[in-house]
């Protein structure tokens, strides 16, 4: 084969590895800029005390269709899921610029999770079967440059486009990338399904998952009396699910895909690896504005930094892939992430210089490209081809649920922590919608305290998730076999 062909840009993959890329830029950017256009928002529509669910519910739904989305791509194949989510992203996109009030916004945002939970089905499995396995790696690391560009750019451009024309327009944006994105690759993504069989879906499994992820989700940010029987009740609807998945080869979720190994130990690392390193991430700016007492625009500009470490690790993981192997790399991101956080804890509860802070956050996000990137470049090549959407959708559901109970957890134990030496969390919430400018004392030391705890439980997540990186290396084996193959 010419070399040209090889390559990611090359004439034969080039239209559509710019689709991925720009598909996937996209989401990033749709899920990373909301938060910065809150307060806008509240102060045009009102109803502020609806605006966390304008964030929340995008990550729900998405998780959701992630699951969804990967047995549909299994029997109609991943064309049919890539050109609807890009309908759904450029119709959804357009609803949420002209949502008339907080209610509309947060339905349309809803259908935006949808889309988005398609398209990172839809893309990760495209790669997997578009693409010959010698460059799936370097396919991945490619498409892994969209989530750490985005979380340099995507909140600046945000305040940017917030502050001289609408927040409005911030949704807008993502229309015409959209359809670019059809234009590229409307005809180039395979259309075979990887099953020729016709199989029910799994409707009962993806009701008792979707609610059991919501329970959970809520359980572990109130993180109150109500926490015991929320819990109960996901653990109850999870072990139904676990029983009727034993007796349905057509599950939504394959129990092989999240308790066998290796793909138990590469979800487990994912998840607490990803889950912590961003969990302490989503509350930076919180920290520096209510702790430290620095202005709105210095505490939204502290997002950049993960962004900037992942997205520097992602530019040269593709080689260090080739040279080392996947899982080799997995742990390496591992030992990154489980070391970083102690080292936070200890630089916010001794209140050192925030650059230091920052630096930090910026060797996290090296850890944070590691292990995302290698970890889907992973899940392909482990992958059966006729269970390619199945298995890519539950790795990522895995990571979304890390993700979105790590969060939850480290914002429950912040809050627990200031309302125990604050006495309220009231003003806490004014921060979080933009509404306070003030912060006393007592609040920023407890802020402070608050943000330092959510380090100490970040780090042991992160201890955990090492754990399983190591296991997953020795569960494959790998070696110089690995390095040769990608």
């Amino acid at each position: 084969m010419d070399a040209a062909d090889d390559r990611i840009l090359g004439p034969r993959y080039g239209r559509l590895s710019w689709a991925i890329l720009i598909a996937t830029s996209v989401q990033a950017y749709d899920f990373l800029s909301t938060a910065a256009i809150l307060p806008q928002i509240g102060d045009d529509l009102g109803r502020v005390g609806l605006l966390p669910w304008v964030l929340t519910v995008f990550p729900l739904f998405s998780a959701v269709a992630v699951l969804a989305a990967g047995p549909v791509i299994d029997n109609l194949g991943v064309r049919a899921v890539f050109r609807v989510s890009m309908i759904t992203v450029v119709v959804a996109s357009a609803g949420s610029a002209l949502a008339p009030s907080v209610i509309t916004l947060v339905a349309t945002r809803a259908v935006s999770g949808l889309s988005s939970g398609m398209m990172m089905a839809s893309s990760l499995s495209l790669i997997g079967l578009a693409y010959p396995a010698r460059i799936v790696p370097k396919a991945v690391a490619f498409q892994s440059y969209a989530w750490g560009a985005m979380g340099i750019v995507a909140p600046g451009l945000a305040a940017v486009l917030t502050r001289w024309t609408s927040w409005r327009v911030v949704f807008l944006v993502a229309v015409p990338f959209g359809l670019m994105v059809m234009r590229l690759a409307w005809h180039r993504v395979p259309a075979t399904a990887t099953r020729q069989r016709d199989e029910p879906f799994d409707v009962r499994g993806l009701v008792l998952v979707g609610t059991a992820t919501v329970l959970t989700l809520m359980a572990v940010q109130r993180l109150d009396r109500i926490s015991l029987p929320l819990s109960v009740a996901a653990f109850a609807l999870g072990s139904w699910y676990w029983i009727h998945s034993g007796s349905r080869h057509h599950a939504v979720v394959q129990r092989r895909h999240v308790a066998a190994l290796p793909f138990a130990a590469l979800a487990a690392t994912m998840a607490l690896g990803f889950g912590s390193a961003l969990s302490v991430d989503a509350y930076l700016p919180l920290y520096v504005r209510g702790g430290r007492g620095a202005s709105v625009s210095v505490a939204a500009f502290t997002v950049v930094f993960l962004g900037t470490g992942w997205a520097i690790a992602a530019y040269g993981v593709g080689r260090w892939m080739d040279r080392f192997g996947a899982t080799r790399v997995i742990v390496a991101g591992s030992v990154v992430v489980t070391g970083s956080l102690p080292v936070g804890a200890f630089l916010v509860f001794t209140g050192s210089s925030l650059w230091m802070l920052y630096a930090l956050m910026t060797i996290l996000g090296f850890g944070v490209g590691f292990l995302t990137t290698a970890g889907r470049s992973l899940v392909q090549r482990i992958s059966d081809a006729a269970e390619i959407g199945r298995a890519n959708s539950s790795n990522q559901f895995v990571r979304m649920l890390g993700l979105s109970c790590g969060t939850a957890l480290a914002g429950g134990v912040l809050l627990f922590v200031v309302n125990h030496r604050h006495g309220s969390v009231a003003e806490v919430q004014d921060l979080l919608s933009g509404d306070h400018h003030v912060t006393s004392a007592g609040l920023a030391e407890a802020v402070s305290v608050g943000y330092g705890w959510a380090f100490v439980l970040a780090s042991m997540l992160g201890a955990v998730g090492l754990l399983f990186a190591v296991v997953l290396h020795r569960t494959l084996n790998v070696g110089s076999a690995e390095a040769s193959t990608g």
